[in-house]
């Protein structure tokens, strides 16, 4: 005998909600690492699926939010159900804000990097034959990338192309066959020399309006802008402290900028994504 209780409206509408998420963003929901995108990965995993933003694929998730918001809406709840609908409706405004407002998937090359070096890691940890067919469709999801992005600020497109060294050198060990590795390291190479011909600006702060909101309600900081610059300033000013002890240790009388220019250059075995 079944003695499953029945599945309410919210855990229905909940099931949908995480499945199609994960369904077009199977990396940023099955790592921590990406902090507006809920933690969940679909079962069974389809390891040859990568994260999709093109215009119409964010386009459609944003208009599926803001439907799922109104059934939301009007769901008849479990009094113990206020609080999952809560956060449910939180994790929905947060990621509907992130993608159409913030944009940073229009923005930050870096992001879709640290994807490549979630999902492949993800996938090493799962196995030979999930790191194979991740690999095998990874030039799909580099070749998308480009064609994402407006212009960039300056500084995160040169943040991005320091990155694709240390994924390139990391691509030549990884056990899957010759013919995936090569192309996963043409597209590789392919967007490095799209992102130096690509058009860039020079600001990179997001509007006060717009970067308030995301300290306030996504990141929950509760500090006004003033604090989180004060608290910026004085992480920075410890950090310099801390580098010029050890420097004093290393060189007496140098600065550590001058030592860190002076250390030997890494092997590139040695450097990870």
């Amino acid at each position: 005998m079944n003695t499953q209780p029945p599945i309410t409206p919210l855990q229905s509408l909940a099931r949908e909600v995480f499945d199609t998420l994960a369904g077009q963003f199977p990396v940023c929901l099955a790592s921590d690492e990406f902090h507006f995108f809920p933690h969940y990965a679909a079962a069974p995993r389809d390891w040859s699926i990568w994260d999709e933003f093109t215009s119409a694929r964010v386009i459609d998730i944003a208009g599926r939010i803001t439907g799922w918001q109104r059934q939301l809406d009007h769901l008849p709840l479990d009094p113990a159900e206020t609080v999952d609908a809560d956060m449910i409706r939180r994790v929905l405004t947060i990621l509907y804000e992130q993608l159409t407002q913030v944009c940073f998937h229009r923005t930050q090359p870096s992001f879709y990097l640290t994807i490549v070096s979630m999902g492949l890691a993800d996938a090493w940890e799962a196995g030979r034959h999930a790191l194979r067919r991740r690999v095998a469709t990874l030039p799909g999801f580099l070749d998308q990338i480009r064609p994402n992005l407006d212009p960039v600020p300056a500084l995160f497109r040169e943040l991005a192309l320091e990155m694709i060294p240390q994924l390139g050198a990391w691509f030549d060990r990884l056990p899957v066959p010759d013919k995936d590795r090569i192309a996963a390291a043409a597209a590789l190479q392919r967007l490095a020399a799209e992102l130096r011909r690509c058009p860039v600006r020079e600001g990179f702060i997001l509007p006060g309006n717009l970067y308030a909101r995301v300290a306030a309600r996504h990141l929950g900081c509760d500090m006004t802008l003033g604090q989180i610059a004060r608290q910026l300033d004085d992480e920075i000013a410890a950090t310099r402290a801390e580098l010029d002890r050890m420097a004093a240790r290393m060189t007496p009388g140098a600065p550590w900028q001058v030592v860190v220019e002076h250390l030997p250059a890494p092997e590139p075995g040695d450097r990870h994504p």
